[in-house]
Order: C-alpha cells, then sequence, then structure tokens
C-alpha cells in the first residue's frame, strides 16, 4: 500500500514538472529580461559540446587502453540496446 502511495505521488509531481519548469522560466525571463536566456542557451550548447568530448573522447580512450577492446565496435555493438531503453524511459506507458 505504502510503495503504491508512494509511486502515485511521483507520478503527479512528474507529470507537473514540466509545467513547472516552464513556469519557473518564463518568470525568470520576464524579470530578466531574454538576455538570460540567451546566456543560458549558450552555457547548454557548451555543456553539450563538453559531455559529448567526455563521452567520445575520454571515455572511449579509456576503454580501449584498460579493456584493449575497439570503441567503434563497442558503439555498434551497444547502438541496438540503448535505443530502446531512451525511448522507453521518456515515454513511459501506464
Amino acid at each position: 500500500m505504502k510503495q503504491k502511495t508512494m509511486n502515485l505521488c511521483v507520478n503527479i509531481v512528474m507529470s507537473v514538472a514540466p509545467y513547472a519548469v516552464f513556469a519557473l522560466l518564463a518568470k525568470a525571463v520576464s524579470e530578466l529580461g531574454l538576455d538570460l536566456l540567451m546566456s543560458l542557451a549558450g552555457y547548454v550548447i557548451v555543456l553539450i559540446l563538453a559531455l559529448m568530448f567526455h563521452l567520445f573522447g575520454t571515455l572511449m580512450l579509456v576503454l580501449q587502453i584498460l579493456s584493449g577492446l575497439n570503441p567503434k565496435t563497442l558503439l555498434a555493438k551497444i547502438r541496438r540496446c540503448t535505443n530502446p531503453c531512451f525511448f522507453y524511459s521518456f515515454f513511459q506507458c501506464h
């Protein structure tokens, strides 16, 4: 019973979260102007580029050094497995 109640609470919060984030961003933009949004967009772009470099550069180099596996082979083999995982994590059917 407690687990069902907790799951219901989490589902409610998760369904409201996108609207809450939009409301907070709208409030921030209305108070601070569009310059804030532009600087945040620059930050997000830099962050995504840094994470991609870390994934495809640093982690693949560590994989090859420590295990001797070819990173291209690993990425080709896990491509089929990861797509359904990402799909189902973002679009849950209840």
